[in-house]
């Protein structure tokens, strides 16, 4: 039932959205969160494309700092990706939107609740919402402070807190909702600080702020449930029977299901400094392919792969070629030089495998023999 939309393109899904830049102030970005029911927005960075999660900003204490330090890094989408890729990618990478990129530009957003809007109006029969939810989550009392919701929000990466009365669900609490409120101007003037000081000062108890949540009984139809979530402009639903809590789904459990039908995802490479009469041939595009299935088996983290081409040296004729292949967590830069492209593309990929070998099997370090 999810195979049809799975394989359309993520063009007919591609919606206008603010982008920031990550040089621009967090105080700027609580404003475009706040006009979005969504917990997280695109950022365009120096290098590469990121998306700023709420619970990211909480860690942040000051106003004026740069958005791109806590932007997290994730791969860009062409208009023809398809709508399966797109999903298993926020999926994986735990983001409610992906940004939309031509000529190194971000053209709009593919955001999961459009997506989700799709499933919706094609059906997803035998479903139950119990096949999706995730089980024991993370919840806080009622009585705890703001200071341990933003600990717990911040630590866990997590957007949503369930929160309880005598073991019974009370409501919800959301990173955006402790943002809102942390930072208000009067929060700003009176406290002078930011995020978990200015939190832990107030001590203010979570039931303060908790709204009612948006709720599906234990084996609610997953259709039933989404169309409650959409229509609610939530991002949530708690699975709960009766008054206790069994469960949450979040709109990345929702789009689990259509993630299951893409099995593997094609990199995004980009390639600058080529002619097109280079590009038509399709072999330097055939050489970074076998790259990036050689990257992606072994540093799984891996989400993106540029490469730069100029031509160097007194005649012109010496290809140089830089490699970047980007993860969560670094970058790894590779770069060669020669008079056949494809040979430097081929020692290229010769250093990666044997920079990977060093990885995982680091030489063990020698210690000189103690004199007796």
């Amino acid at each position: 039932m999810f195979d049809e939309l799975a394989a359309q393109s993520v063009g007919g899904f591609v919606v206008d959205f603010p982008v920031l830049s990550g040089s621009q102030p967090v105080y700027e970005a609580l404003g475009v969160l706040q006009r979005t029911e969504l917990m997280s927005f695109p950022v365009k960075l120096e290098k590469g494309y990121g998306v700023l999660q709420a619970h990211s900003m909480l860690k942040v204490k000051s106003p004026d700092t740069k958005i791109g330090l806590f932007a997290k890094r994730v791969p860009a989408l062409s208009q023809d990706t398809s709508v399966g890729a797109a999903a298993k990618l926020m999926v994986e990478h735990r983001v409610q939107v992906l940004p939309i990129v031509e000529d190194e530009e971000i053209i709009g957003v593919l955001r999961a609740d459009r997506v989700l809007s799709g499933v919706l109006k094609r059906g997803a029969k035998g479903l139950s919402i119990t096949d999706i939810m995730t089980s024991n989550p993370i919840t806080i009392d009622a009585n705890d402070t703001l200071g341990k919701a933003v600990r717990l929000f911040t630590e866990n990466r997590i957007d949503h807190l369930p929160v309880l009365s005598k073991g019974r669900v009370a409501g919800m609490v959301t990173s955006k909702n402790v943002l809102v409120l942390l930072l208000s101007p009067g929060e700003k003037l009176t406290q002078g600080g930011w995020g978990l000081e200015a939190l832990n000062q107030k001590r203010l108890p979570v039931g303060g702020i908790t709204v009612g949540p948006v709720a599906s009984e234990v084996n609610e139809d997953y259709s039933e449930a989404l169309k409650r979530v959409l229509e609610s402009r939530s991002t949530y639903t708690l699975v709960t029977l009766g008054e206790e809590l069994q469960g949450i789904v979040t709109l990345r459990d929702f789009l689990k299901p259509l993630a299951e039908h893409q099995s593997t995802v094609e990199l995004p490479i980009q390639i600058s400094g080529l002619s097109d009469d280079m590009l038509a041939d399709g072999a330097i595009k055939q050489k970074l392919k076998r790259l990036a299935i050689h990257a992606t088996k072994t540093i799984p983290s891996v989400f993106e792969i540029r490469a730069r081409v100029k031509k160097v040296g007194p005649s012109g004729k010496t290809f140089e070629v830089n490699l970047q292949l980007y993860t969560p967590k670094k970058t790894v830069n590779l770069s060669d030089t020669g008079y056949d492209i494809l040979k430097v593309f081929d020692k290229i990929e010769r250093r990666l495998k044997q920079s990977i070998k060093q990885e995982v099997n680091p030489p063990k370090k020698r210690f000189p023999k103690r004199m007796q």
